[in-house]
């Protein structure tokens, strides 16, 4: 299982938002830059956008939103969603601890959750 968060708003500065918080942040997408693949390719971004995430631990994607979220949300951070991969062959089970689940429920934020 792996564990991303996706960042994005009009008036979001990825970079900004990386000097603020101290927190190297991925796939980065500046409002206004022109796009070098995917739908916007050849064409400005109509929103900042970027990527956090951990392959080792879940906890540690829910530690960042509990520290940064409000001061992400000043800053152009318009929507916030969680992004579980869980990756089998076979069947597929998995558990998500009821302590993880309250932390994430209190972030009032979306889990989106893709098995492949």
């Amino acid at each position: 299982m792996e564990l991303s968060c996706i960042l994005t708003g009009k008036n979001f500065s990825p970079a900004l938002a990386e000097r603020l918080i101290g927190h190297e942040l991925f796939e980065k997408n500046e409002s206004g830059e022109i796009a070098r693949v995917g739908r916007y390719k050849g064409l400005p971004f109509p929103y900042g956008s970027c990527t956090i995430r951990d392959d080792a631990s879940l906890k540690v994607v829910v530690d960042f939103l509990e520290k940064n979220q409000a001061e992400l949300l000043g800053n152009g951070v318009e929507d916030i969603v969680l992004q579980l991969n869980v990756t089998y062959e076979g069947q597929c089970n998995f558990e998500l601890d009821p302590l993880f689940l309250s932390r994430v429920a209190k972030l009032s934020q979306t889990l989106s959750i893709s098995c492949y």
